[in-house]
């Protein structure tokens, strides 16, 4: 049985720091430069959903995904593929 087939990318996005904190305006914070690799579970108009572990399921079992990553679209600076891996049994 023929896996999907899957990107292995890098994704290099910003997150969203906050502070409750008094801050002079010279010293705002600014958001995170974050990078995540991992394997392209979904993708749509908004997000990017990205795994960086997944089991080979056993026949007729679904396909399962840990250390699962939803990354905003409007968030990503920059995407590479690193590369595309299938499994079959």
């Amino acid at each position: 049985m023929q896996q999907p087939k899957r990107d292995f990318v890098e994704v290099r996005w910003l997150d969203i720091k906050g502070s409750a904190e008094w801050h002079a305006v010279s010293e705002l914070p600014t958001p995170a430069r974050c990078v995540t690799r991992g394997w392209v579970i979904r993708e749509d108009k908004r997000d990017l959903t990205l795994a960086a572990s997944l089991i080979e399921p056993e026949p007729g079992e679904d396909e399962s995904v840990g250390d699962v990553t939803v990354i905003p679209k409007g968030c990503i600076t920059s995407r590479k593929k690193l590369r595309t891996v299938w499994t079959t049994r």
